[in-house]
């Protein structure tokens, strides 16, 4: 059965009688009689959208401060440009009390708040669309600047998701290419997931060519055997290959890779090692990730052995293996209740109720739908240095917005004096209130030619 919808793990697993399956999962070549247990309502499928639903619902909105500002800055405003016209108008003249009053309310326009966040977070997201970063919402883009902890799942995120030859242990005697085109004529008429690695490597070591295959024999997660070109070609696992009474050469396996062993008319040939490969650029990926300070966490629901290599080679301290997805979930949860911000980026149906529960979610492209819209931030290059990437346009977005309400602030507080006649004593007139419209205009400039800066944010590392 093909669990990969609730593991993320690609290869195929064995059931027998009496074994659990799960609805939502792919049966192979053989047939079997099943009985319902649950509702549609009750299945695992189910309940891991209803989980999705729950943790999206429960995430709390982020207030936008400029808006808070604005909204109680106007009225103060209004306020202050009446106390100012009354005041001048009690001192001189009406006329002196319009210029002022005006000059007010021209100048204190609150245009430059209100393009503070917006402004930003527009070239932020526009940015980060150039590097393959696909930012749903202004809340992602502004809580990936606060995470400090990173949960990774391993299949298809930081491996390639597909299983391929590590290496081939051919024996003496045996003819290389002959052999390569005796597996991929036999391993043509398999679905199993190691199959198509096979053929695939075959194929690139010259094995091209097919033979003619009779009498097929397949053994569900055993392996397959039949007449290939009149030699008897039996392919599976060390198990197979005892029950046919075929001897194997012992060998070790120190890296807990998935081995399947070739036997040419019931004598051994050859021994092929699989592995999920790593992504070329995950570890310069983590790297940069924990030089930003992040910790990373693999979680998986992958073999102990297999996390824990992965782990090994990208220098990665904490990780968890067998994980399901509510396994994922909780413990996104348990780390939040830890006070940590956490980021999760998954790659499958069975990372979705992480990613929904998460502070920010991340989700390759060629991942499952679910994933992708359930995500935050999608990376359409289906790299994990997309991750730190992201963090880095959040980080520098969060700065242009504390650049921006400064300098509107700090524009209001030298302006509105100015304007309410606070030179007047020295220079003996008022600020004219064209001046005033000028000095309006060119605060809302300057707010938006900081935020453009963004536009040429590098991100190379």
């Amino acid at each position: 059965i093909d669990e990969s919808m609730l593991s993320g793990e690609p290869q195929a697993v064995e059931k027998a009688a009496g074994d659990k399956v799960f609805a939502g999962c792919i049966n192979g070549a053989s047939t079997f009689t099943m009985m319902v247990t649950a509702r549609s309502d009750d299945s695992t499928l189910a309940n891991i959208i209803r989980s999705v639903q729950q943790a999206q619902s429960a995430k709390p909105p982020i207030g936008q401060l400029a808006d808070t500002i604005s909204a109680k800055f106007v009225p103060i405003v209004i306020l202050l440009a009446v106390m100012v016209a009354v005041l001048w108008w009690w001192l001189d003249t009406t006329s002196l009390a319009l210029v002022a009053g005006v000059s007010v309310l021209i100048i204190a326009c609150p245009c430059a708040l209100g393009l503070a966040t917006p402004m930003s977070v527009m070239v932020g997201v526009g940015r980060a669309a150039q590097s393959g970063i696909l930012i749903r919402n202004g809340d992602a883009l502004q809580n990936a600047a606060l995470i400090d902890t990173l949960v990774i799942d391993k299949t298809g995120t930081l491996t390639m998701g597909a299983p391929s030859v590590s290496r081939v242990e051919i024996s003496n005697g045996v003819d290389q290419q002959a052999l390569y085109t005796l597996v991929r004529s036999l391993e043509f008429h398999s679905e199993h997931t190691l199959a198509t690695a096979l053929m695939n490597y075959c194929q690139t070591k010259g094995g091209a060519s097919s033979a003619s295959v009779t009498r097929i024999n397949i053994e569900r997660g055993l392996g397959l055997s039949g007449i290939v070109d009149k030699q008897q070609v039996t392919i599976g696992s060390e198990r197979f290959m005892a029950s046919l009474g075929i001897t194997v050469p012992a060998h070790t396996n120190d890296d807990g890779l998935s081995v399947v062993y070739v036997a040419i008319d019931e004598l051994y040939a050859a021994r092929f090692y699989f592995h999920d490969a790593i992504r070329s650029d995950s570890l310069a990926a983590i790297q940069q990730l924990q030089q930003q300070g992040i910790e990373c966490i693999i979680v998986s629901g992958d073999t102990e052995t297999s996390v824990a290599n992965v782990a090994r080679y990208l220098n990665i301290q904490r990780f968890h293996a067998r994980s399901l997805p509510e396994d994922k979930q909780a413990y996104v949860a348990n780390l939040q209740r830890l006070g940590k911000k956490v980021a999760m980026a998954g790659d499958g149906i069975n990372d979705a109720p992480a990613l929904a529960a998460a502070d920010v979610s991340f989700a390759m492209s060629c991942g499952t739908d679910i994933a992708v819209s359930t995500a935050d931030i999608a990376l359409m290059r289906n790299s994990l240095s997309g991750v730190a990437e992201a963090i880095a346009v959040s980080k520098a977005t969060i700065r242009n917005i504390r650049q921006n309400l400064f300098w509107a602030f700090a524009y209001n507080v030298v302006s509105i004096p100015i304007a309410a006649g606070a030179l007047y004593p020295f220079t003996g007139e008022l600020l004219n209130p064209m001046i005033a419209g000028a000095a309006m205009a060119l605060s809302s400039v300057t707010v938006a030619s900081n935020a453009n800066r963004l536009r040429w944010l590098s991100l190379k590392t």
